[in-house]
């Protein structure tokens, strides 16, 4: 369309100076063909460039919007019938198994099975980070599963923490136990989510540069009503950390 403009305007000017000779030494009666052009493209608008920085994530209530969402996952691989994970398991009676969970049409996974037999910490699981230089919260949640199809059923998950900075000795107390009581599905075999919640963290969790180490334990204690014959298996669980961003 521009091109049909500007070929007309030139047209129009050579048909302008054959009629009246003396329009050539007057160009300024009559724009040039280049000045007709830049006058076109002065009346485009330049288009606005703009970027906008937003935080990562669903932003919570009261949430600072210069927030920066860090996600941890804990879960095991399977390769092909090998499975392996990022968790620290102690060798002892009804310690947690890697497994792979096989069978499905479309997918495989592995799955960190807890023994119902396990009782106190006896069956634990633990995994540690590092944690960024500051933070604002720290947010626990995850997905486990049982072949047995009960709703009336559940698990009793416990969860424990610790902190350890540099200098200090990597084999630290752990605080009080938290429990998530979570229901089984009625179909055997689905998914069964541990809703999001919010961690207290420990005294000793205390930002610096470089972050402190977190370690977390988490165990079943076989008297939830799953019981001791069946198996929890822990399919992943996530820690969510937001932190004020650096300068």
């Amino acid at each position: 369309m521009l091109e049909q403009i500007c070929c007309a305007a030139a047209l129009f000017a050579a048909l302008h100076i054959a009629a009246d000779p003396a329009a050539v030494s007057e160009p300024s009666r009559y724009p040039s063909y280049g000045e007709r052009f830049t006058g076109l493209l002065a009346d485009v608008p330049a288009p606005a460039l703009e970027y906008t920085a937003q935080a990562v994530g669903p932003r919570q209530s009261g949430e600072d919007s210069s927030a920066i969402i860090d996600s941890h996952e804990f879960k095991v691989l399977c390769q092909n019938t090998v499975a392996g994970g990022n968790f620290d398991l102690v060798a002892g009676a009804n310690m947690p198994q890697f497994n792979c969970h096989s069978g499905l049409s479309n997918t495989e996974f592995g799955t960190l099975d807890f023994s119902g037999a396990a009782t106190g910490t006896q069956g634990a699981a633990i995994f540690h980070l590092q944690m960024p230089d500051s933070w604002a919260t720290v947010t626990f949640d995850g997905y486990w599963l049982s072949v047995v199809g009960n709703s009336l059923l559940s698990v009793t998950w416990y969860l424990q923490l610790a902190c350890v900075a540099g200098g200090l000795s990597p084999d630290p107390a752990w605080d009080t136990a938290r429990s998530y009581t979570i229901a089984n599905q009625a179909n055997g075999g689905y998914l069964n989510a541990i809703p999001e919640v919010a961690l207290t963290l420990p005294g000793s969790c205390v930002p610096g540069t470089p972050g402190p180490i977190l370690f977390g334990r988490l165990y079943r204690n076989g008297s939830d009503t799953l019981g001791a014959a069946n198996t929890a298996s822990l399919v992943s669980i996530r820690l969510t950390l937001a932190s004020v961003a650096r300068p």
